[in-house]
């Protein structure tokens, strides 16, 4: 939801064209009084992540004799919630800039963009593909 909230007031803040949006100054002066607000998207976090990602990737995997495949399984709260994230995102069909390149970086390394993770939050499970 907070992402959201602030994807919004960014939004508002600046049409696409470059001009100022429908914040009122006050809105915008309340929002740059608040302690490391940035009118960017912050995009260093996405970046750890993928990088954990990558890590994970590339140090956790087991080949099994019987489906003759090689798996990779998560259990980092933190890391399931933002791969988590990545497929929700898919698959809402968002395709903004910003997830453009990134779902492209994330297709380069072979991201496995279905789970198969059981329930629905991604704090409770592990993820495992192949």
């Amino acid at each position: 939801y907070l992402y959201h909230f602030l994807k919004g007031v960014r939004k508002q803040y600046r049409m696409r064209d470059g001009s100022l949006g429908t914040l009122t100054p006050e809105r915008i002066q309340k929002l740059e009084s608040l302690p490391h607000w940035n009118w960017r998207i912050p995009t260093d976090s996405w970046n750890t992540m993928y990088e954990q990602y990558v890590q994970t990737q590339q140090g956790h995997h087991q080949y099994n004799n019987n489906t003759k495949k090689t798996t990779t399984t998560v259990t980092d709260a933190t890391l399931l919630e933002w791969m988590h994230t990545q497929r929700v995102n898919a698959a809402s069909g968002r395709n903004d800039s910003v997830f453009i390149e990134r779902k492209k970086r994330l297709d380069a390394i072979g991201f496995d963009w279905k789970s198969n993770k059981i329930g629905n939050d991604p704090r409770n499970n592990t993820d495992t593909w192949t």
